[in-house]
């Protein structure tokens, strides 16, 4: 493998597990978005919510975080489609590639909405005479409601992207890889979860009010790292050796 191959590798690599830990560090200091506030979509939900965001010091640098992960993800997902193209397989890999990179655009227009823009409202409310908070209120909810729905339909294109690389990974000439298999058979199955959840109702109005969105979050970043840190290893040794997923048996 050239070196400038290798050195692609390694980056894409880097942005995986980068992507991931950012996701998770930024999700990780979040507060909550459950029932916790209230009952979702209520006055009292939005009102707690609004208290959440004007208090938090570092609410801007979190989001930063979150919205780097996929933003990564997409940028080191070109490696990993390039990967399994170099492995035989040129079809999913591609789609996954493609929605990849829709998932990640529309997750970053939801989070700027988020982590700057709810900012910006949550603290005119505070500072607001009484006549403007109604408004100002308003328009946080309408703020939120844009990060809910334009949140799910960029998890479900991230999901889709996912489950496309892992049926790439299943398609490849070196099927019998069992690391590979079953890191695409786990990348199908995390894909797919996002709208499974939104069918069965799991995740409506939208992920981030769903209890069961931080094992969804973090199961999904390590998804990444795992694919990320296989192509680390491919960049660094030139050929990943047997039981490191994205490479041939050997």
């Amino acid at each position: 493998m050239a070196r400038s191959e290798r050195l692609f590798h390694l980056v894409c690599g880097l942005l995986l597990v980068a992507g991931s830990v950012a996701f998770v560090w930024g999700g990780a200091q979040h507060p909550p978005t459950d029932t916790r506030l209230g009952a979702i979509g209520s006055d009292e939900f939005f009102r707690n919510f609004v208290r959440h965001v004007a208090a938090h010091s570092d609410w801007e640098l979190i989001h930063a975080g979150i919205l780097a992960g996929p933003v990564c993800w997409a940028l080191g997902g070109v490696g990993m489609a390039l990967r399994l193209r170099a492995l035989g397989e040129t079809r999913f890999g591609t789609l996954g590639l493609v929605a990849l990179a829709m998932g990640a655009t529309a997750w970053t227009v939801a989070f700027v909405f988020d982590g700057f823009v709810a900012l910006r409202i949550a603290k005119a409310i505070g500072s607001a005479v009484p006549g403007e908070a109604p408004a100002l209120f308003a328009a946080f909810q309408a703020n939120q409601v844009v990060v809910i729905r334009l949140g799910l339909v960029s998890l479900m294109l991230i999901g889709a992207g996912m489950a496309a690389l892992g049926a790439s990974m299943l398609c490849t000439e070196a099927p019998g890889h069992a690391a590979q298999r079953v890191l695409g058979v786990a990348g199908i199955a995390l894909g797919l979860w996002p709208a499974v959840a939104c069918a069965a109702g799991v995740f409506r109005p939208g992920p981030f009010t769903s209890p069961a969105w931080a094992t969804t979050a973090v199961l999904t970043a390590a998804w990444f790292l795992v694919a990320g840190l296989g192509l680390v290893v491919t960049g660094v040794r030139g050929e990943p050796p047997r039981g490191t997923a994205l490479g041939p048996v050997t």
